[in-house]
């Protein structure tokens, strides 16, 4: 039962270590938000895995332990992310053909 609690606070911690992650850095890496929002997950995921590993140590070795824990959560957060990654491709190639110019359309 101590599982579930640790994947579901994973979920969450990877979720809004994912959306500050794409937000400072991949967002502007990256052209394709579907590349981006997966760089974040994978990002959020080794983030989120080293710090843990660090606070379950209680003094021990480090908790390598914890990569395992967080991947599981990675995987979850992953297909999300690609859904959201090609919500925002879509609105942004209508954009794009929205404000393009038309043919014909002469500028003066």
């Amino acid at each position: 039962m101590e599982l579930v609690g640790m994947f579901a606070g994973g979920f969450i911690a990877l979720g809004l270590i994912s959306l500050l992650w794409e937000a400072l850095l991949f967002a502007k890496v990256y052209d394709d938000p579907v590349r981006a929002k997966l760089a974040s997950v994978g990002a959020s995921w080794l983030s989120c895995s080293a710090i843990a590993g660090f606070e379950m140590a209680d003094g021990g070795p480090y908790a390598w332990r914890v990569f395992l824990i967080y991947f599981v959560p990675a995987l979850a957060l992953a297909p999300f992310a690609v859904r959201r990654g090609r919500i925002d491709r879509k609105k942004a190639e209508t954009d794009r053909v929205a404000t393009s110019p038309r043919l014909g359309d002469t500028a003066i």
